[in-house]
């Protein structure tokens, strides 16, 4: 379990034979962190965790004691992450008369889960790539650290663009940065030209 919730709630049923109340107690890490001394027999009960816990792994179990003793739920485990990855673009690459732009990113963080990006135009809307359908160029997946990553600006569009990246965690601890790249005119000049020619009768 991942929670970014530094004083999570943990939720348990305890049944005796014998009493219809139980005292139980959450321990973390060998550690009490809040007891129940009126716990009712088979009934759903939740002990919130009573002080602040720091970003870490613990190992977490129910002490639940009727009048013939006490007893050890088994051990569960539960991390607790607050912080967000760390993401940057280090590079965007275009080339003279393409429409193809690479770019390497880097990603981390202890339980790094997902990467995706999005590319804008410079009016802020979601750019198309170049395919049949001309599919917005928005919430694309990708591997992350997976360099170098590419995408094709949809045909015959050019100027200025920007990438923006996103990192996710298990705990959807979410983080972006955004990197300006420009498709360059003579890109254009190309298409219109290609696409001229394309266009001819022959007589």
């Amino acid at each position: 379990t991942y929670t970014s919730v530094t004083t999570p709630s943990f939720t348990f049923t305890a049944v005796s034979n014998v009493s219809t109340s139980l005292s139980c107690e959450l321990f973390l890490n060998n550690t009490g962190y809040g007891i129940n001394a009126t716990t009712l027999n088979a009934t759903s009960t939740t002990i919130i965790a009573n002080s602040t816990l720091s970003d870490s792994l613990y190992s977490w179990n129910i002490n639940c004691t009727d009048s013939e003793g006490t007893y050890q739920s088994t051990p569960r485990s539960i991390t607790i992450d607050t912080i967000k990855p760390q993401v940057s673009i280090d590079s965007i690459t275009t080339t003279v008369n393409s429409n193809v732009v690479y770019f390497n990113s880097t990603e981390s963080d202890v339980n790094l889960n997902s990467c995706f990006y999005s590319v804008y135009d410079s009016n802020g809307n979601s750019a198309k790539d170049s395919g049949a359908t001309t599919i917005p160029l928005s919430n694309v997946t990708f591997t992350c650290n997976s360099n170098p990553q590419s995408f094709t600006i949809g045909l015959g569009l050019y100027g200025d663009f920007s990438l923006k990246v996103y990192a996710n965690d298990k705990v959807n601890n979410l983080n972006s940065t955004t990197s300006n790249f420009t498709i360059p005119t003579t890109y254009y000049y190309k298409y219109q030209e290609s696409a001229n020619v394309s266009n001819q009768t022959r007589v």
